[in-house]
């Protein structure tokens, strides 16, 4: 006959199932045979050598065309879903004793990998979903990873061509990863909330330096007045920021206060203590220091204006530092001169193809991509909050942790790199489906003309 015909009858619907019932049996007592078949070219020598054992002739040829395509469509699943870099070892083993079930599913229902809403399908999406929340580590999770075990032993030591029994399995993960889920929603707002209340931290201090390096550049001040602007009075200016907004009335008073000061330390004139007293007193206060000490203040400024011989001038900018730099590291020790800041951004390496960083920016929150690191590890990240200040985006893992701060063009020079995978697909299957699509396609490619 012709090359690759059988050698024997063709095997019936019954013969193949009861191949692989056979095989399910013998995989049923541990995972170590079923990961010697969890490739294409192993599974079919091992359904050849089954079918021996029970009489059936011909090897894999006998089984009709289109039983053949099923049993590479499934092998070829399960060599993306067991990509040893998304899950830990044990859950990996475990994921692989399904792949004859999954055989069997696929050859009583040809549908099962077309229906995304395929009870069977739903159940290794949710399984794959548990073992990535659920790691080994992550102990509050471990009834997740726990059912997902117990879900694999049903399932190998059980399932009969009955496909009525994902239905309840399906349930059951159903309900345990919507708990996980919420619990993962609150564990992402706090970091979100976390993450806001830092940058907005960071705009107000670095919003008070502009506007001090702007009101006091070149300036002669008394040295008095100026540390009362780069302490007190900037510290004061901060919360009224953070608390209030721009534009309050009492962030509008602070910097009233500011201009009042500068301008009677350049007429040189001694100040009225009932005009400055109460203001210079809450700033104090808001600040740590007593209340009391404000007249103490105002009596050191009033002399300081008087005698212009104690008038020091703000330093010029010198060594790459703006005039206000000099003088903020009194107040604020971590303060990074703001030209050492922009040369830093400058010196992050060249710019990511502005199509990439466009994607970035208009990820939409609960975008889902996979985060490479130095290992290969793979780790499931999705956009969970976007900053109004920065522009940044948080990307959290399965239980809603915060793994990366990072901005759209950040993101973008990541996947240059190889950090960062797109996803074809939330759900487990889908993705590996789309990525067997695409392997399928780049290989049926015409070669390019040389």
């Amino acid at each position: 006959g012709a090359a690759g015909a059988p050698a024997g009858p063709a095997w019936s619907q019954n013969d193949i199932l009861s191949i692989l019932s056979q095989l399910q049996n013998n995989y049923a007592t541990g995972p170590g045979a079923a990961e010697d078949a969890s490739s294409v070219g192993n599974l079919q020598q091992a359904i050849g050598n089954t079918a021996s054992k029970m009489g059936l002739a011909g090897g894999i040829r006998s089984m009709p065309g289109e039983a053949q395509d099923q049993l590479a469509l499934v092998s070829m699943l399960f060599e993306v879903l067991l990509d040893g870099k998304r899950l830990d070892e044990r859950a990996l083993s475990q994921l692989s004793r399904l792949i004859i079930p999954y055989v069997r599913v696929s050859m009583l229902d040809r549908q099962t990998f077309m229906q995304s809403t395929h009870p069977a399908r739903r159940v290794l999406n949710l399984l794959v979903e548990a073992f990535e929340t659920a790691a080994p580590d992550a102990r509050p999770y471990a009834p997740l990873r726990e059912l997902g075990f117990q879900t694999i032993e049903k399932i190998v030591t059980e399932f009969a061509d009955e496909l009525d029994m994902f239905e309840p399995l399906e349930e059951a993960l159903a309900t345990e990863i919507e708990a996980c889920r919420r619990r993962a929603e609150l564990a992402e707002k706090r970091a979100n909330e976390a993450q806001n209340g830092r940058e907005r931290r960071e705009h107000a201090r670095d919003t008070v330096a502009n506007y001090l390096s702007k009101a006091l550049f070149g300036k002669q001040l008394p040295t008095a007045l100026l540390e009362f602007l780069v302490g007190p009075w900037q510290h004061h200016h901060n919360l009224a920021l953070l608390n209030e907004g721009e534009g309050a009335t009492e962030v509008t008073a602070n910097e009233q206060l500011l201009r009042e000061l500068m301008d009677a330390s350049e007429r040189a004139s001694a100040i009225e203590p009932a005009q400055f007293l109460p203001r210079i007193a809450e700033v104090l206060q808001s600040s740590g220091h007593s209340a009391d000490s404000a007249g103490e203040l105002l009596q050191q400024l009033s002399s300081a204006f008087v005698a212009s011989a104690q008038v020091a001038t703000v330093p010029v900018a010198a060594n790459a530092e703006s005039p206000i730099d000099t003088a903020l590291k009194l107040a604020v020790p971590e303060w990074k001169p703001l030209a050492e800041v922009a040369e830093a951004a400058a010196d992050s390496g060249p710019p990511a193809p502005e199509d990439l960083v466009a994607k970035y920016t208009k990820a939409v929150i609960g975008t889902w991509i996979d985060l490479v690191d130095a290992e290969g590890k793979i780790t499931s990240a999705k956009f969970s909050w976007t900053s109004p200040i920065s522009g940044n985006r948080i990307l959290s893992n399965r239980r809603g942790q915060r793994i990366l701060v990072a901005s759209p063009a950040e993101l973008a020079a990541m996947e240059v790199d190889g950090r960062i995978r797109p996803r074809h697909a939330e759900s487990a299957v889908e993705h590996a489906l789309r990525t067997i699509t695409r392997k399928l396609e780049s290989a049926v490619q015409p070669p390019v003309a040389a």
